[in-house]
């Protein structure tokens, strides 16, 4: 992770091709501190989301996971490709003990996301279809091979990160009670309780330069060079304080890429995947949402491991 770090704020390794020699363990301190300090500094505070207890479908006026039970008066139930979107994350604001500026003047905020499906089937029939497919067969082999063995093929429906809806009511807006809506029963609801935590930058972000003078983040590029055991490395990063959690504020949890929105929103919360709630995004991803208070745009992004 180090290495990302610096990297990105321009200080490359050389000599890659002489063998690291082990950090002492005075450097490893050293190294350590450093690190500290500068999740000290880039530390904001955050809500946490935590699951728990299960939520039946009934009206529900808290905050919870996987169920929204109301709607700004007008408004229905939003669709995407015919189906009724899945039903996120309902947080009412009075919820967070920490609450960033950007959500003050809202009372609730609502995220749905699209239904994805695709075909389940054995997997001798996937390598039937995959080395057709490989083969480049005609579109009517397709649609027989569909028919021949639809007796063995049903549809798995997951979560589609890649369609998300916000719907933010600002105080005071009338609202109404209504069915949260799974139709494939994906997800299982949860009452969240809202706890408060302080985090730290991702230390793969390239904002972590705001946090090092040139002549640290130097002599940081000159520790990692030593090699580090993977108990050392767990130890760099349970220092870093970044929560890779459900959480409204403090700084996104970096899998594939520094979120960022383009530079057209600032990071507001962040939904990671669990089996608690059956909510898999791709291979235990995370949902980004981000918000532009000027334009009043909210913005998404998405990744997995």
């Amino acid at each position: 992770m180090i290495r990302r770090i610096l990297e990105a704020i321009g200080i490359k390794k050389t000599h890659a091709h002489i063998p690291a020699a082990s950090i002492s363990d005075d450097e490893f301190e050293e190294l350590l501190d450093i690190i500290c300090v500068a999740s000290k500094k880039s530390g904001r505070l955050a809500s946490h989301l935590v699951p728990v207890q299960q939520l039946d479908q009934s009206s529900f006026a808290g905050t919870s996971i996987g169920h929204i039970s109301m709607l700004p008066k007008g408004h229905t139930w939003p669709m995407h490709d015919d189906e009724p979107m899945l039903p996120l994350l309902q947080i009412r604001v009075s919820d967070l003990p920490q609450c960033p500026s950007e959500l003050r003047e809202f009372e609730y905020i609502f995220i749905w996301c699209a239904i994805e499906s695709s075909p389940d089937m054995p997997f001798e029939l996937l390598s039937e279809l995959f080395e057709m497919t490989s083969n480049d067969c005609d579109q009517s082999e397709i649609l027989d091979f569909y028919e021949r063995n639809a007796d063995k093929i049903s549809i798995r429906y997951s979560p589609d990160p890649s369609v998300i809806r916000v719907l933010a009511l600002p105080r005071g807006s009338c609202f109404e009670v209504c069915e949260s809506k799974d139709p494939h029963e994906i997800l299982n609801p949860h009452v969240l309780h809202a706890e408060s935590i302080t985090d730290s930058i991702d230390h793969w972000d390239g904002v972590y330069q705001k946090f090092l003078t040139p002549e640290i983040a130097k002599r940081c590029n000159t520790l990692y060079d030593r090699k580090l055991t993977s108990h050392q490395e767990k130890k760099i990063n349970q220092a870093t304080g970044n929560h890779e959690c459900v959480k409204v504020g403090g700084w996104p949890t970096n899998l594939q890429g520094v979120i960022d929105f383009d530079g057209k929103a600032e990071f507001i919360l962040q939904i990671t995947s669990s089996r608690d709630y059956g909510l898999m995004l791709g291979d235990l991803g995370i949902i980004y949402i981000g918000y532009n208070k000027s334009t009043n745009e909210w913005l998404s992004d998405w990744s997995s491991y």
